[in-house]
């Protein structure tokens, strides 16, 4: 089963750090060790426990979700049990989230943890989510693939007068019909020149002859997101668009033939770059070339021009390079691709090239 799995992985992790326990706060690791996806919690692993504290709001949920462990139901302060349980088991030293524990938090814990030696510990369970099992990767297709039909019910009603807030509340409204859990983000709408603004947010803008229509959007399916972008345009693009949309295709091929397990993964969008530089485009290039999807729609590994990180198998990475020219139009084309012991696998179904995202006037 994944869940002992993963917490034998991390006292492993934790064994070389020479810590006995982990305190954990982040949501997004809480259900990855366990299962358990409630707004609040916090988890303690121990060498031979696994104890998750929530409160009354998430009893019922901690009994369906919970899948290694036992669950502590707290009525009043979940602090003051955590350091209980804590000073109980006779810790000498305890490993916590530094990005997750507040500092205030952090103070008041240790107030009551006297003679326990607190260490912060950085992406000791992020680590471990970069590659994804078997049924991870599972879910994250089934979720691309709710996400893709429901652009692709969507995009075939684009028209003349329909506002950006219309077609973002359409794709969040299709997505959550086909069976989302939520959407993985706040959905990205921008039509002509508002398309560049690589993060836009969607407003009463109305759609017009020749726009750029950039959507970016991801749904939520069994708790693992999906992340996609398509550009596409109301009738035959300005040819200086053509341009670029062919060379953000070429940058993204650029960069998968980078994504290659052990290169470092800033080698990819250092591919995708220089291919834009050969259109004269590298400078409208104004992001990083993408990131890891799972539990989070944004985690590692980061795929950038200063990451630290490598290419492994079992990663799942997007490939977004993007072109803006403001004033004008943006454009980005995002693939979802899992990292296989030869290179990468795209996961997409949908459509990327320019005759298939000209939409009829």
């Amino acid at each position: 089963m994944p869940w002992e799995t993963r917490c034998q992985q991390l006292r492993q992790a934790l064994t070389e750090q020479g810590l006995p326990a982990v305190l954990c706060c982040d949501l997004a690791n809480i259900a990855y060790l366990t299962g358990f996806r409630g707004d609040a919690g916090w988890l303690l692993v121990t060498a031979r426990e696994v104890l998750l504290f929530t409160d009354g709001r998430f009893e019922t949920q901690a009994k369906e979700e919970l899948r290694i462990g036992e669950a502590n139901i707290i009525a009043d302060d979940l602090l003051e049990a955590v350091a209980s349980a804590i000073t109980d088991r006779r810790l000498a030293s305890l490993g916590f989230e530094a990005q997750a524990l507040s500092f205030a938090t952090h103070q008041r814990l240790a107030a009551k943890l006297d003679g326990v030696s607190m260490r912060p510990t950085e992406s000791v369970v992020e680590n471990l989510r970069l590659r994804k099992d078997p049924g991870e990767l599972q879910a994250i297709e089934r979720t691309l693939r709710l996400t893709e039909t429901a652009l692709r019910q969507v995009a075939a009603d684009i028209g003349i007068g329909v506002t950006e807030t219309e077609v973002a509340a359409e794709l969040e409204h299709t997505m959550r019909r086909l069976g989302a859990e939520k959407p993985a983000f706040d959905t990205i709408v921008a039509f002509g020149p508002r398309a560049a603004l690589p993060h836009a947010r969607p407003t009463a803008r109305e759609l017009g002859g020749g726009d750029a229509v950039l959507i970016d959007m991801g749904g939520t399916v069994d708790g693992y997101c999906a992340d996609i972008t398509r550009t596409f345009f109301l009738g035959e693009p300005i040819a200086p668009a053509q341009t670029a949309y062919r060379a953000v295709l070429a940058a993204q091929q650029a960069g998968l033939s980078k994504l290659v397990p052990g290169l470092p993964c800033s080698e990819a969008h250092q591919a995708a770059r220089e291919a834009l530089e050969a259109y004269g485009l590298a400078q409208a290039f104004k992001h990083s070339l993408g990131h890891g999807v799972g539990i989070q729609v944004h985690e590692g590994p980061r795929v950038s021009q200063k990451s630290k990180d490598h290419v492994a198998s079992g990663m799942v990475v997007t490939v977004e390079p993007g072109v803006y020219v403001e004033g004008q139009f943006g454009i980005r084309v995002e693939e979802m691709a899992a990292i296989e012991a030869h290179g990468p696998r795209v996961l997409n179904a949908y459509p990327n090239s320019l005759e298939e995202m000209i939409l009829e006037p």
